[in-house]
């Protein structure tokens, strides 16, 4: 898998499954739809960037 793909597949997953969902269940905690968008956006864009870095340590190092 090459870098790009890796990058799309990263952002696929957050703004079809992990963003919608993980908005849901902050909003379903907080009781608050401004909260619950902010906290999704710092996080997401936190963990897109972790599962790209963990993506390609995973393809260079455990699968050869």
């Amino acid at each position: 898998m090459t870098r790009k793909q890796t990058l799309i597949k990263s952002l696929a997953w957050r703004l079809m499954v992990a963003i919608p969902v993980g908005t849901l269940v902050a909003y379903l905690y907080f009781g608050e739809i401004y909260k619950s968008v902010e906290f999704m956006i710092i996080i997401n864009v936190l963990m897109t960037f972790l599962y790209y870095l963990f993506d390609r340590i995973w393809m260079t190092r455990i699968i050869k």
